[in-house]
C-alpha cells in the first residue's frame, strides 16, 4: 500500500462518515476531497483537502462568527452574502422548497437563529478518528514496515 492508497483510504472514511451523518446532500464537498503528499527526507505527511465548509459542518460555529447581521424593517438592506445565497440553495435542495421567495424566507429565518445559537456540527470528523483510527494506523504501519524490508 502506498502514500495515495492510505490517503484514499482516509477519503473513503471521511465520506462514509459525511453520508452517514446525513450530510451527503450534492455530492460537492465528497468531489472536493483530494490527497496530497509531501515527502522529504526527515518526514512524510498525507494531506486530505477539500471544501472548507466540511469543517465547520463537522465542528459548528459560533453565534458570533455567523456572517450575519440582523436587521430591523427600515435599516436597508445588506450586500449580497454567500452565506445566505448558500442557505438559499440548501433550503431549495434539501427540502424541495420552489418558490425562491419562500426559500429566501426560510433561509433568513434559519440565518437568524444562527446568529443567536450558532451553527451545531456534526462531529463527523471526530467519528472518522475514533472509529477508523486503528485502520488507518493499520495501513500506515504496513506502509513503513514494507519501506524498511526494502531499505534493508
Amino acid at each position: 500500500m502506498g502514500l495515495h492508497e492510505i490517503g484514499n483510504l482516509v477519503i473513503e472514511k471521511i465520506t462514509d462518515e459525511w453520508t452517514l451523518a446525513g450530510h451527503n446532500l450534492t455530492g460537492g464537498f465528497i468531489e472536493s476531497l483530494e490527497v496530497f503528499i509531501k515527502e522529504t527526507q526527515d518526514s512524510l505527511n498525507i494531506e486530505i483537502w477539500g471544501n472548507e465548509y466540511g469543517i465547520y459542518v463537522s465542528t459548528g460555529v459560533e453565534a458570533q462568527n455567523i456572517p450575519y447581521t440582523r436587521r430591523r424593517r427600515g435599516q436597508g438592506q445588506g450586500g449580497t452574502s454567500k452565506y445566505i445565497t448558500g442557505l438559499i440553495n440548501y433550503v431549495q435542495t434539501r427540502m424541495g422548497v420552489g418558490d425562491h421567495r419562500e426559500a429566501t424566507s426560510i433561509a433568513f429565518a434559519i440565518a437568524n437563529t444562527h446568529s443567536v445559537h450558532g451553527m451545531l456540527g456534526s462531529g463527523f470528523l471526530d467519528e472518522v478518528s475514533e472509529k477508523h483510527q486503528e485502520s488507518i494506523d493499520n495501513a500506515v504501519t504496513a506502509y513503513l514496515d514494507e519501506r524498511v524490508e526494502k531499505n534493508m
